[in-house]
């Protein structure tokens, strides 16, 4: 059982989900968007890459996938950046109705979605483009749209908006 809490805005919003654990599967406890810290605006994936990599969690054992979003304003302004999940569970992970309220809560326009491949391939497996199926329906029911899914490696990363695989 893992307890998610927003804080926006001063107040706080929690709801508790149940969810198979392992070792190093942990939800982060509380997403803190602050919406003035960001003045930067992200209008390509090397753009984003670049923010990110600030922002990644180099402390994580080799193998522990992380999920990280940035939400966006019809502006591409970043207004808020989530590490949405961490952990060795890859496939049952990240939690769409998570992101969604997440996405709600930030009046968020557009999302980018960030994850490694711990497997050092840069090149998107069948779990990728069922998630990046997924994304773009899900953000879409919610009037916001998937800007890009990015694939991070130490090699560096795909982009499904640069391969022609974001619909919008």
């Amino acid at each position: 059982m893992h307890i998610v809490t927003l804080v926006m805005g001063g107040k706080s919003y929690s709801h508790m989900k149940k969810s198979s654990t392992s070792k190093w599967r942990a939800m982060l406890t509380s997403l803190d968007m602050h919406f003035s810290d960001y003045d930067i605006t992200l209008h390509t994936s090397q753009e984003a890459y670049a923010f990110l990599q600030e922002k990644w969690l180099r402390h994580l054992p080799i193998y522990a996938v992380q999920y990280h979003a940035i939400f966006l304003s019809e502006d591409e302004d970043v207004i808020g950046h989530s590490v949405l999940a961490f952990g060795n569970d890859v496939e049952d992970l990240l939690s769409m109705q998570d992101l969604l309220v997440m996405t709600c809560y930030g009046n968020a326009a557009a999302v980018i979605i960030a994850h490694d491949h711990v497997n050092g391939r840069i090149s998107p497996c069948s779990y990728d483009s069922m998630l990046n199926f997924k994304l773009q329906v899900g953000l879409g029911m919610m009037d916001s749209c998937l800007r890009d899914h990015l694939l991070i490696c130490d090699d560096g990363y795909y982009s499904f908006d640069d391969s022609g695989l974001i619909h919008s």
